[in-house]
């Protein structure tokens, strides 16, 4: 019993070194902390940004603008040991003891940074959230699955050009009368399509002796869910075959161009992972 008791006051005594040690953290100690913490981001002092920051690493990247010392504002919560600090208008950072008595940042909000176009896109897909903590807002920008959930889904839309089974208009006659035929080309996007962005290659047939090297039109302007045709003519002794559209921007290009998105992407890749 005696082993028992001895046992709870010394769990006792430790929790109380413990909070005494927190609660003898001040307002000033914290000031100071948080300038060597803010001139660390500003000169890009990575390794002790992490070092003093355990649950940012991963993150390489971090951003603190129209940073003033004097303008710091530095508030105890009701957490012993524990301080919510005003960096800037849009950086905070909460600071605490750790249990070696030792200060530390273990969240933040708007201090971490994102290149420009994955921001504009997490941005449109629902992936980043305004007003999450930094620690989870990273989270969600790091995983990777919801790129490739993306490509899936916009697959559809890096290809907005239906290409339709070629119509003969009209028969050749003779070896050297001419046939006349076209293939119908749709835009399936609410977009336009520029004539720049793709072109028509088919191969020209003679007889039975194969085909020779590819042959192109030149893509036209289609607006939204029209349909235009390219025509072609033929004899008996040559024809066209092996229509195909080939396009000339990249599959991001015309991602970005032709998916449109609905803010709910990142929504349904989580519900995926259920």
């Amino acid at each position: 019993m005696k082993k028992i008791l001895s046992a709870v006051i010394i769990c006792i005594m430790a929790s109380l070194v413990l909070t005494g040690c927190r609660s003898r953290a001040d307002k000033s100690a914290v000031e100071h902390f948080s300038t060597k913490f803010a001139k660390w981001i500003i000169e890009g002092n990575i390794d002790s940004v992490h070092s003093y920051y355990p649950a940012s690493r991963g993150c390489e990247r971090f951003e603190l603008k129209n940073y003033v010392r004097s303008e710091v504002v530095v508030t105890r919560t009701e957490d012993p040991g524990t301080f919510f600090v005003v960096l800037t208008s849009k950086v905070t950072i909460t600071v605490m003891l750790d249990g070696d008595g030792k200060l530390e940042v273990f969240n933040s909000k708007g201090l971490f940074a994102y290149d420009e176009n994955a921001l504009n896109r997490a941005k449109k897909t629902g992936q980043y959230v305004d007003g999450l903590n930094d620690i989870d807002q990273f989270r969600r920008m790091s995983d990777k699955g919801f790129d490739t959930f993306l490509v899936g889904k916009a697959k559809a839309a890096v290809t907005p050009l239906l290409m339709g089974n070629r119509v003969i208009v009209r028969e050749a006659g003779f070896v050297l009368d001419d046939g006349e035929c076209y293939v119908p080309v749709t835009n399936t996007s609410d977009v336009p399509v520029t004539g720049a962005e793709y072109r028509l290659a088919y191969e020209d047939k003679f007889l039975d002796l194969g085909y020779n090297n590819s042959n192109y039109k030149k893509g036209v302007d289609i607006k939204p869910h029209e349909t235009v045709k390219f025509k072609f003519t033929f004899t008996k002794l040559k024809d066209t075959d092996n229509y195909r559209i080939e396009y000339l921007t990249t599959e991001a290009a015309r991602a970005t161009k032709y998916y449109q998105f609905t803010g709910k992407e990142f929504d349904e890749y989580l519900a995926t992972k259920k």
